[in-house]
This record gives C-alpha cells, structure tokens and sequence, in this order.
C-alpha cells in the first residue's frame, strides 16, 4: 500500500498542481469496492492496492490501520451511501462493518439536495465541523448507485505547540516595489498573510 500512496503522490507532482490528498482515504474507498468485486475488475483493484498481496490481507491491513488510528485518537469513518434501488449482500454488509469499522445508508439519489445535506452533515460531525461540504447536490442523479465516503479526522494537540505572534514584515514585489504587510505566524512558519495594500502596481 506504500506504493500506492507514493504513485498518487508522483503523479500529481508531474501535473504540477497543489492540492492535498489522502492515500489512505483513496485506498480506503478501493478497498471497499475490492470487496464487493470479482472477475477481472477484482484483479485490477487489488493490483492497484498492493500487487501480490491477497485480499483477505489486504482488508485485515486496512482493519488494523483504523484500529491502530482509534488509539491514536484519529477518527477514520467509511460510510456508502446506497441507492434504494440497489440490495448489498448481506456478506458484503458484515464485511465493511468487520474490516472498515463501515456502514452504509438507503438514499434516494434523485433528490441531490436531500443525500448531499445527509454526507455533509455526516462530514462535518466526523470533523467537529472543520469539513462542512464534501459533496454537491448537483453531482447526484436518479442513475447514481452508490457513493463512498471516508472521513479522517485527528483529535489530538501537537506535542510542541506552535507559538502564535503578529508582526509586521516588508514584503517585496521586486528590487524597486515593496510594501509593509502585517501577518499572523506560528512560531517561524507565516501562517496566514494578511496585506494592506491599495495596489499592486
């Protein structure tokens, strides 16, 4: 799984975008989908996962991985949402509460409005409302069958605390522009940047 998490990490640096991922979210809600799959799409999970590794191995990994984060005070919360159209299999229902520490959820997915207010509500409980949208109304339709969610969220203080300070540095536009700001820091780490300024020109 520790390459898994790496190839996501090399792609998005050769796309040269910034964004935050989570590799464990990401190989949570594949996961989940390996255990309901079979055939060729079961073969093609699984190698994206870990390669080699069986999957009643790689879900017993992911079961330890959310134990060990519940003792670390990191709360990790995998729910599907279901269309009420869609009968899981009782097997699959045992295996995401035994493995994930998961459930699952009957939404009517043609009413968008209805389910996106329902994750996000969810999300923003998990998160002691850090998250408070995950999902838009707009991406659902009647033609939905099925929507992972998986929440991370860490409950516990840095053991150094960072420091908090107000200053005012210059900020510098180039050799001849630059303009007094004032920020708000962590300890040496500028934390948020607020300026003061009328133009930048």
């Amino acid at each position: 799984m520790g390459d898994f998490a790496m190839n996501i990490l090399r792609s998005l640096m050769e796309k040269e975008i910034s964004v935050t991922v989570s590799p464990v979210s990401i190989s949570c809600a594949l996961a989940l989908c390996l255990l309901g799959a079979n055939g060729e799409t079961e073969k093609q999970i699984n190698d994206v996962i870990d390669k080699g590794l069986s999957n009643t191995k790689i879900h017993r990994k992911f079961s330890q991985i959310i134990s060990t984060a519940f003792d670390l005070n990191v709360k990790i919360v995998n729910t599907l949402y279901v269309s009420k159209s869609i009968s899981l299999m009782e097997a699959y229902k045992n295996d995401v509460k035994e493995f994930y520490n998961g459930n699952y959820e009957i939404v009517d997915f043609s009413n968008g409005i209805e389910t996106a207010k329902k994750i996000n509500d969810m999300v923003a409980t998990v998160t002691n409302q850090k998250i408070k949208k995950i999902v838009d109304a707009k991406k659902f339709s009647g033609t939905t069958a099925v929507t992972i969610i998986n929440a991370i969220y860490l409950e516990k203080l840095w053991q150094y605390p960072f420091t908090l300070m107000r200053r005012k540095v210059v900020f510098y536009f180039n050799a001849e522009k630059c303009e007094e700001v004032c920020g708000t820091f962590f300890g040496s780490v500028f934390f948020e940047l607020i300026f003061y300024i009328q133009s930048f020109f």
